[in-house]
């Protein structure tokens, strides 16, 4: 991913990306921050979902195969790095 400014070093020392700060506390998992976006962007206000409705299974069983298939992909190339 690069190199990184010091001030990000100083709060995500390990450097992993995505990352958000939320009222202090530094969230780098994917997943927690996109859940974060869809609850303070909502649809309702004219905003896109990051991930699928919770009722809509299909969707989010396709979600869930495509996430568990990046986290996998992720470790494994953290062993070759």
């Amino acid at each position: 991913y690069g190199d990184k400014p010091q001030a990000f070093l100083r709060k995500i020392p390990s450097g992993l990306l995505p990352a958000i700060e939320v009222k202090g506390q530094v969230v780098t998992e994917s997943q927690v921050i996109m859940e974060l976006l869809d609850e303070w962007f909502p649809e309702s206000q004219g905003y896109k979902r990051m991930q699928p409705r919770p009722e809509d299974t299909e969707r989010m069983e396709q979600y869930q195969r495509l996430a568990a298939l990046e986290r996998d992909l992720f470790r494994w190339w953290c062993t070759v790095v």
